[in-house]
């Protein structure tokens, strides 16, 4: 007798269509018989839609056509790549300027692989508890930032939430000094308890410890739960936003944007007279963009219940801020015994 070992994937996924938005521009495919995960999210401005939808489409059926169980990590990255080039000259040949990021994961032979270009994010929680990103983020500021470089996570958030920060790799339309760079991983699943791929209409509404949280959650569903409530009533970053509020204001408001920022706050707290005199300085006196963060901080230090009118403001803000497309997978080993 001789006992061998098979992987039995549960897996469950959820895809929400952002605030104010006119359609969901991620897409995703699931094949948990081949071991295949894709998920796109398609860029706005840049026919997002048709952009994510033709390049799911295309790599996951030259997949379904050309994975076998005899294939090798080496074997595996080359029909990747193959996969990734058809999808580029799928997506650069539709009318419009397009642009998606693309994550893949294949679980073959014991082993994750994963292809990854862009700003979405995959994890991967181990039996022992730990939390790995085990994908680069691929986004830096746009080139009409002007405030200084995020220094940490959680200002990354901030810049990405107030729509300063972007994916520097995607397939598509490029200008000519594109990096093209695809990343690849293969990671043993001897130790692997669950696998989330996520665009980051979540990622920018979490951290890495709620997410943590959440993937320890023994039932899958109840995962999805807790994953979708983070999207829903994201406190823990609007709180962030408060606690940064220097660095949120130094890159957010600018002479042109601050009115429309304030306003509805003026408008729902127009009963406390401190955000009356709030107010009528702002109408009476011409604040240079350099002066709004000390103008404002001013008035939180001396009036402190006027941080909770913004953390309520910032949290209508981002509730279902963008789309959001995750997928969590569970492999299993299971014995059989061969006779």
């Amino acid at each position: 007798m001789c006992t061998c070992k098979k992987i039995k994937l549960k897996t469950v996924h959820k895809t929400i269509m952002g605030k104010n938005k006119s359609e969901n521009q991620d897409s995703f495919f699931i094949n948990t018989e081949k071991g295949v995960f894709i998920i796109a999210d398609g860029m706005s401005g840049w026919n997002g839609k048709n952009a994510s939808k033709t390049a799911v489409k295309t790599i996951s059926n030259l997949l379904q056509e050309r994975l076998n169980s005899s294939m090798n990590n080496d074997e595996i990255e080359c029909v990747l790549n193959e996969s990734l080039e058809q999808a580029r000259n799928e997506v650069t040949s539709l009318q419009e300027k397009s642009g998606t990021t693309i994550d893949i994961g294949i679980l073959h032979n014991d082993t994750f692989h994963l292809a990854h270009i862009g700003d979405s994010r995959v994890y991967i929680l181990y039996n022992n508890e730990r939390l790995a990103q085990i994908s680069d983020d691929m986004a830096k500021p746009q080139s009409s930032y002007q405030g200084r470089k995020p220094q940490n996570e959680i200002e990354k958030k901030i810049l990405a939430l107030t729509n300063s920060f972007m994916p520097s790799n995607w397939i598509g339309h490029h200008e000519s000094q594109y990096d093209n760079t695809v990343q690849f991983e293969h990671i043993p699943l001897v130790d692997v308890r669950r696998i989330l791929m996520t665009t980051d209409g979540l990622i920018d509404l979490t951290l890495d410890n709620e997410i943590r949280e959440a993937l320890l959650i023994e039932n899958l569903e109840d995962v999805s739960c807790r994953l979708q409530s983070y999207i829903m009533e994201p406190d823990t970053i609007s709180t962030t936003f408060i606690t940064h509020l220097p660095f949120f204001l130094d890159n957010h408001l600018r002479a042109k944007s601050i009115l429309c920022m304030l306003n509805p706050i003026f408008k729902l707290y127009s009963g406390d007279p401190n955000i009356g005199k709030m107010r009528d300085y702002c109408k009476k006196n011409t604040i240079p963009d350099s002066g709004y963060k000390n103008f404002i901080l001013d008035y939180i230090n001396t009036f402190p219940h006027i941080k909770d009118y913004f953390l309520t403001y910032i949290n209508n803000l981002l509730s279902y801020c963008d789309d959001t497309t995750f997928i969590v997978i569970e492999p299993k080993r299971q014995k059989h015994h061969l006779y």
